[in-house]
């Protein structure tokens, strides 16, 4: 079998792998061979398993009592522990990675999620308690954004959902891509989100995320997400993608392989780039003013 041998970005030395798609930190410079790369990667094989169970349901329209991917149950233990309680018809999770004492530290990710959430309660009438914010700066643990949190917290986002509901997923942090796997990727590439803790717990797949907040939702629901990250443009796995030139013509494209949109609700994201683009990071200062 090949091997895959990756180097530091800044001093060039060899990196050792230490998981499926992490490489250690370089101990000359300090630096972590994963955001903006593409690094080769096997499929985790509970990710693997979530979406040949997502297939089996709904890659055969005529098999709808198959059962529901198991993604939908990963995290639900987790996510009776969140608060806030489920409760209303509007819900929101907005996380914001900061990634503090790395060299490639995002600023503004703190500042972006307050902004979020300012504009949900003041103009669109999100009642505070029905947002659940994850950054470093939360007093409490458990809301921090690592991968457990983050996939806890998107089990809570759909938890019960019903016609009428609107929900809200907001994500400003790093992002990368690894090789697909299963062979559900148009252009050959996972897209993957990078938690807090993503040397450790490793990054999040677009797949899981599909079958976690895309998948089972119901008629009548909506779920607006906003990914500002590098290679976002599919990072809900969509069926169809909308792109939009410097003129503001644009063009639908169908983007699936396999069916995997939802059970008659309305998923629309909004993301920072394209999946082969890179995005910026600005100062608060710009942001405010």
């Amino acid at each position: 079998m090949a091997t895959t041998t990756q180097h530091c970005k800044t001093c060039g030395r060899a990196l050792k792998k230490i998981s499926v798609s992490e490489y250690e930190t370089c101990r000359v410079c300090k630096a972590v061979g994963l955001f903006g790369q593409k690094i080769k990667a096997r499929l985790p094989p509970r990710v693997g398993q979530l979406v040949d169970a997502a297939a089996q349901y709904y890659g055969d329209t005529k098999n709808k009592n198959a059962p529901a991917p198991q993604s939908w149950q990963l995290a639900r233990s987790r996510a009776r522990q969140l608060l806030p309680q489920v409760r209303g018809r509007k819900r929101a999770v907005l996380c914001g990675v900061t990634y503090n004492g790395h060299r490639k530290k995002l600023e503004a990710s703190v500042h972006n999620v307050r902004s979020m959430q300012r504009l949900l309660v003041n103009k669109l009438d999100f009642p505070n308690d029905s947002i659940l914010i994850l950054t470093e700066e939360e007093s409490d643990r458990s809301k921090f954004p690592t991968k457990r949190n983050i996939q806890g917290a998107l089990q809570w986002l759909v938890q019960g959902c019903k016609s009428g509901d609107s929900l809200i997923f907001y994500y400003s942090g790093h992002a990368c891509q690894v090789p697909d796997e299963d062979g559900d990727e148009i252009d050959g590439y996972d897209e993957a989100l990078c938690p807090l803790d993503y040397r450790v717990a490793g990054v999040l797949l677009d797949d899981e995320i599909n079958a976690t907040i895309v998948a089972p939702l119901p008629q009548g629901v909506t779920l607006h997400s906003v990914i500002d990250t590098c290679f976002s443009a599919t990072l809900l796995d969509l069926p169809f993608l909308c792109t939009m030139n410097q003129d503001g013509l644009y063009k639908w494209e169908a983007h699936q392989l396999i069916y995997k949109g939802t059970r008659g609700g309305k998923a629309v994201c909004i993301s920072a780039c394209a999946d082969n683009q890179n995005s910026a990071d600005t100062s608060v200062s710009i942001l405010q003013a």
